[in-house]
């Protein structure tokens, strides 16, 4: 029986539909606990052995049951409140949830769909009711929905206890320095490594009823394009925003800061705010924090370079005053803010106030814990030997380390209610290919980092790439501070004359495209635009191969189309002529295909034509062509549209995607060979 005593006698009882429905779960769960909240049933449901064991569940999974006839955002919320229960957070799966509806099928599932950091999977009741079900219905559906996601895919900062992994030391270093101790701290890694994740756990894990915190992305124009009073007066009306959203409490604060009497405004408004919400202590995080320090800022924020000083004595003082019941945290890419003991001679406020933290790369336990846990809820099994492997190739780094998965899940999707699939070293060795094609955009954010904030040191990754590795040794033999700045980043390993790229790919990468990204975004101010609007760099060893096999292919077939053509016509190249009228199409610069036999020969007319005319010209004289070309005209079309996309790309010099990379070879092949069966 799917439901356990306790929970029939102090729920189901009286709920018969309720009670049909959990019956229902018995193949793949035991409901053991009930209870009723926002005028929802919640069930817990215990996993079986096989449920547990395919799809990874550690805990209860928490059943919604909504007896409505419309579903709404409810849900969501009832999820938020059981999860912010205490006796109940522990118990449940955080990011799995069932959701027994009687709503529309259609809106119900589009109301919850793409939302990874709860994964709600919506179920009918009738469905459940239904005796035809089948014996893997549940599991069924749980497989195929969680199908639908690429939970190593992604990208955003994480906003769940359950994909956050590898960090708690550094989380809990920052929470005993920040509420422990009444301290601030700095955080600082590359693009894409985590910190706004890390700022996020903080978060979570800080205790609402004795604490404030507030986050400020200094990336966004209006901060980083602020005076420095403007935006101390727009902190304050971000907590009383907070205080009123978050505490229920409204505040007789109404900031019109000046540049003379924000310092003292500021101060008093604080600890107004600390005292009226009686809490040990209020943090703000600051990210992106090269966006408001000096000789780093954009066009926007180039006032910085004076407003820094005066900002931060205001942000000081007040730390201070209040024994470090105001603190901060900044994050960034560059620690400048925090290490640089002046600025144009003036004393850098909260130089060693803020101690620096740096994101380290994954060591082998948190790489395994990663990849386990999300393998497991995808219904893939890890091999001994792919965490080392993956630890050692991707060099730690959380994010390229799940970009690799996410090929690996692409190519061994698992729809299965029971079967788990076994992932070797092999299998990331198959799609290396792919896997580099996803990675060159991490490559970029890593590498323009570098670009933007530290220059002279990118410059000397570029020669350690090339291989010229004797003067790098010289150089940072007299700047030994660089060797630990690269090993804080992540991105080499060794010392000195042993010095390498800890992840091999990228070194590769930076050899191959640093210059040309670096020339790419060199037009921009550091800083002023976010790198998804940059310009993508192609691949210029790419491009050019595309180049060389679409002309391959051009050449041949205009002999093909003269030769099939010629034989056709007894070589009466006025026959030709017509024949090759027939597929040319008029264009801006040809009105009249006509003209171009007036003073040509057919062959010099071929030798004008690009490939979508000798395209046209075969499909227009299809019965000369067809056994050429296996009688299959829809795909010699299709073939030949493919490789003609690369004349685009070559005049644009526009990048091109592995999967366009691979549908062009495809096309290519099966092309050349067909036109390599025609003699001469």
């Amino acid at each position: 029986m799917a439901i356990k005593k306790e929970a029939l006698d102090s729920h189901f009882s009286g709920r018969a539909k309720e009670k049909s429905i959990a019956t229902n779960f018995d193949e793949a769960f035991d409901i053991v606990f009930g209870t009723v909240k926002d005028e929802m049933s919640l069930w817990f449901a215990l996993p079986s052995n096989r449920t547990r064991e395919r799809f990874g569940f550690q805990k209860e999974v928490l059943v919604i049951y909504c007896p409505y006839s419309k579903t709404d955002a409810r849900v969501l919320r009832t999820i938020d409140t059981v999860l912010k229960t205490r006796e109940y957070a522990n118990r449940i799966e955080k990011v799995i949830f069932i959701l027994v509806h009687n709503g529309d099928k259609r809106e119900t599932t589009e109301l919850f769909a793409n939302n990874l950091d709860r994964i709600i999977i919506p179920i009918q009741s009738e469905d459940i009711l239904n005796a035809k079900r089948g014996t893997f219905f549940l599991r069924n559906i749980i497989s195929e929905y969680l199908g639908q996601f690429d939970l190593f895919g992604v990208s955003s900062p994480i906003n769940s206890e359950k994909y956050f992994f590898g960090r708690d030391t550094l989380v809990q270093a920052l929470l005993t320095r920040v509420h422990g101790s009444n301290q601030s701290a700095g955080l600082f890694g590359l693009r894409k490594t985590g910190k706004t994740s890390v700022l996020k756990a903080l978060q979570r894990r800080t205790e609402a009823k004795t604490s404030l915190v507030e986050y400020i992305d200094c990336a966004n124009p209006g901060v980083h394009s602020c005076r420095w009073w403007q935006l101390l007066e727009n902190i304050v009306l971000r907590l009383i925003d907070s205080c009123r959203l978050n505490y229920s409490k409204t505040l007789a604060i109404n900031p019109s800061y000046s540049k003379a009497s924000s310092g003292l405004r500021f101060s008093s408004d604080i600890k107004l705010i600390i005292s009226s919400l009686s809490i040990e202590r209020l943090t703000v995080l600051f990210d992106e924090i090269e966006f408001i320090t000096p000789e780093l800022s954009g066009a926007f924020g180039q006032h910085w370079d004076n407003d820094f000083v005066p900002f931060w004595q205001t942000i000081r003082s007040v730390v201070q005053e209040t024994d470090g019941k105001f603190n901060f945290i900044v994050t960034g890419v560059n620690p400048a803010s925090v290490e640089n003991p002046y600025f144009k001679s003036a004393q850098n406020p909260i130089f060693q106030l803020a101690k620096p933290h740096y994101l380290e790369p994954f060591d082998l336990s948190a790489v395994k814990s990663m990849c386990k846990t999300i393998g497991r809820y995808c219904g893939l099994n890890f091999e001994p030997g792919v965490y080392e492997f993956l630890q050692e190739k991707y060099g730690g780094h959380p994010f390229l380390i799940r970009i690799a998965c996410s090929e690996v899940l692409k190519n061994n999707n698992n729809n299965h209610p029971e079967k788990v699939i076994s992932i070797a070293v092999e299998s990331f060795q198959a799609v290396d290919k792919q896997i580099l094609g996803r990675l060159s955009q991490p490559f970029k954010d890593i590498i323009l980092s570098l670009i933007w904030w530290y220059p002279d040191e990118y410059e000397l990754l570029h020669m350690l790439s090339s291989g010229d590795s004797e003067f790098v040794a010289e150089y940072i033999n007299d700047n030994p501070n660089i060797v630990a700045r690269f090993e804080n980043y992540g991105i080499t390993k060794g010392r000195f004359d042993s010095l390498q790229f800890a992840i091999a790919d990228l070194k590769e990468f930076v050899f191959k495209n640093g210059n040309s990204f670096k020339q790419a975004v060199s037009p921009f101010i550091r800083g002023d635009v976010p790198l998804e609007l940059l310009p993508e760099v192609p691949d210029l060893d790419i491009l050019g191969a595309l180049f060389t096999k679409r002309a391959k292919v051009e050449v041949a077939l205009r002999r093909v189309v003269l030769m099939y053509l010629g034989m056709g016509s007894n070589w009466d190249e006025t026959i030709i002529a017509s024949k090759m009228l027939k597929g040319l199409n008029k264009l801006k610069d040809r009105p009249e295909p006509k003209n171009l036999f007036v003073s040509m020969k057919p062959a010099q007319v071929a030798n004008e034509l690009y490939t979508n005319d000798l395209k046209s010209i075969i499909t227009a004289n299809w019965d000369m062509f067809q056994t050429l070309f296996e009688n299959n005209k829809v795909r010699f079309e299709m073939n030949m549209d493919t490789i003609n996309t690369a004349r685009n790309l070559e005049a644009h010099t526009k990048p091109i995607e592995p999967a366009d990379v691979d549908n062009f070879n495809n096309s290519y092949d099966w092309l050349y060979s067909k036109i390599l069966k025609v003699p001469g």
